[in-house]
């Protein structure tokens, strides 16, 4: 019976996506062109390079493109009309690798991001069998908090939250059927890292030069590294930057090798980590200013100070 429902919404998403779909413009919901940032312009540069009959057909959630990709192997899963492909593929290099795979199963490697739409609870019965709710990405979508249950049976350690966009509906006949269940676009990056003795807080600081993150590299929602700072990071992420291909663009200090914090004051103890992707949307929404536009805004934590 459940094989026989998948091969039929396989069906029905192919059928929206090649047939229902001409460009983006035919779309009733924001899920497949929600910017979850600002596209920076070294990536903006390499977009214009790419063919108008490709763009056109663009339903994607998010532009995901990692930092240092020289020589990379690239594996694109939901690929779509390719456009994400061909960004990539100008930033690999003559000895890197790009491949775009589309509406089949998962793979897994040692870094993985997932640029998606999740839910804020278990999607309904109502919701995963309606034709257009899956054609608009939000039929299938996982609720956000068993991303990580998921992650820790394959091995990968917590997801880190990198950007969330909340999603809009414009149709009142959707809205009526997904009721309470709202939906954000939204990207996570995951670390398999070897198992080894566990890594202990520390500072890091980072040396820079990273190819469009020269001075600075916003590594997730919560750690943002600017060239020459210290910042103090929990263990899970000091054993992520040094046990991944960033260990050589930080220097790794111990935290008792810095001036200590002032009484009753530290760092991490008063840094806000957002894992929510509905908070880190509706936190961003709060630090917009006034006169910008709905669809705009930034990722930023609350941080007490001492």
């Amino acid at each position: 019976m459940a094989a026989s429902r998948d091969a039929e919404i396989h069906k029905d998403v192919q059928n929206y996506y090649g047939n229902v779909l001409r460009t983006s413009a035919d779309l009733q919901t924001n899920a497949c062109v929600t910017p979850a940032k600002l596209v920076p312009k070294y990536i903006r540069e390499r977009l214009q390079n790419v063919h108008e009959a490709v763009t056109s057909r663009y339903y994607g959630c998010g532009l995901v493109v990692p930092e240092r990709l020289e020589s990379c192997r690239i594996l694109d899963l939901g690929s779509g009309s390719g456009r994400d492909c061909y960004v990539l593929s100008q930033l690999v290099g003559e000895k890197g690798h790009v491949t775009g795979i589309d509406m089949t199963e998962v793979q897994h490697g040692g870094e993985l991001y997932f640029s998606d739409v999740y839910a804020s609870l278990e999607v309904p019965e109502d919701i995963k069998s309606h034709k257009v709710l899956w054609g608009e990405c939000l039929g299938g979508a996982l609720y956000w908090k068993d991303l990580a249950i998921i992650a820790q049976k394959i091995g990968f350690c917590p997801p880190r939250l990198v950007t969330a966009s909340i999603i809009t509906v414009e149709n009142k006949e959707l809205e009526r059927v997904l009721g309470d269940c709202r939906f954000v676009s939204a990207t996570f990056r995951l670390f398999k890292i070897p198992k080894t003795e566990p890594a202990e807080r520390c500072h890091v600081v980072y040396n820079g030069g990273i190819t469009g993150h020269e001075k600075e590299l916003i590594f997730d929602a919560n750690f943002t590294f600017k060239e020459g700072e210290a910042v103090e990071v929990d263990e899970e992420t000091a054993a992520v930057l040094k046990n991944s291909r960033f260990a050589h663009d930080f220097l790794f200090l111990p935290v008792k090798a810095l001036m200590p914090a002032p009484q009753g004051c530290s760092e991490l103890e008063t840094k806000v980590i957002i894992k929510d992707p509905f908070k880190l949307a509706e936190e961003s929404d709060k630090m917009k200013p006034r006169h910008a536009p709905e669809g705009a805004g930034g990722c930023c934590g609350k941080r007490k100070s001492c």
